[in-house]
């Protein structure tokens, strides 16, 4: 997780400091998704002297939670997302400058497949997916860990649940970063490979026309179509398994968060108000954890 916030970062360049500050816009704005909480909790522990003034006091908390967070992902996408596609478009040019120092004999049927596989796919993937990456990792672990401090203060066993939850949740994006590690270099070869025979067979196909040997031009793309879709589903299978239990680890995390919250009143160990806040928190606590599985894996 980290290693990926340290890549990004060192190919920000000029970048950097806005990336550094939608970043810092991005953990403002988990936190004033994380005062939520509080207007929950002044409503619950006034649960029966509820009266106008503490209804206007928890409104106002909730007016000042939405009013940030609007304002903070605004700021954060300004930042970080703009700065994705202007750290790409650089790339682009460098790339396109240094090229235009190559000897002719470089721009090889092969290399041409993998320059333009490289200058679109690779590079588009990374422009759309570098930036969403990192929000979801600083802004959902910030929000996690800001939420789980709030209820290690209130009930040390309700925030031990959390805590644990977000430790398995970051041992499994290590596993997935392996998988990644594994099968960044298998899709990178087949899309190069697929661009490569596609470009060939299009800058080809009237002489191959000319001689009657279209067919076969269409039939060595068509094996480069069906070798990408095999190492696609190869990966897809790979890693599913992996992703579905991300997704796993904080779902049942929730349910055992509320059920330890319920044993605990049950005992008379905490009071009703702070019950109801903890199975309140339990659907709110890992509700941005849990989009880090949308950007780990890329």
């Amino acid at each position: 997780m980290i290693s990926i916030v340290k890549r990004i970062l060192k190919i920000s360049g000029k970048y950097q400091k806005n990336v550094i500050l939608g970043l810092i816009f991005s953990g403002l704005k988990s936190f004033f998704v994380s005062l939520m909480l509080l207007a929950v909790l002044l409503i619950m522990i006034n649960l029966e002297q509820l009266n106008m003034t503490i209804i206007m006091q928890a409104t106002a908390i909730v007016v000042v939670s939405i009013f940030g967070r609007f304002i903070f992902q605004y700021l954060c996408d300004r930042k970080l997302s703009a700065s994705g596609y202007e750290i790409f478009k650089d790339k682009r040019i460098e790339i396109g400058e240094k090229l235009k120092k190559a000897p002719m004999g470089y721009f090889s049927e092969k290399n041409l497949g993998i320059i333009q596989a490289v200058l679109t796919t690779t590079i588009s993937d990374l422009e759309g997916m570098a930036m969403l990456a990192m929000n979801f990792i600083v802004g959902g672990f910030f929000h996690a860990f800001s939420m789980t401090t709030m209820l290690l203060i209130f009930c040390f066993p309700v925030g031990m649940v959390s805590l644990i939850a977000i430790i398995f949740g970051m041992g499994v994006l290590k596993l997935i970063a392996k998988k990644t590690e594994k099968y960044s270099p298998i899709m990178q070869n087949s899309q190069e490979m697929l661009v490569t025979d596609a470009i060939e067979y299009i800058r080809g196909i009237s002489v191959l026309r000319s001689f009657e040997k279209g067919t076969d031009g269409k039939n060595k793309v068509e094996k480069a179509f069906m070798s990408k879709c095999k190492v696609d589903i190869e990966v897809t299978e790979g890693s599913a398994y992996l992703m579905k239990l991300y997704e796993m680890i904080f779902k049942v995390a929730s349910c055992v968060l509320v059920f330890v919250a319920i044993i605990l009143y049950m005992k008379s160990l905490i009071p009703l108000s702070y019950t109801l806040m903890f199975i309140v928190s339990a659907f709110l606590i890992f509700m941005e954890l849990e989009l880090v599985n949308d950007g780990a894996f890329f």
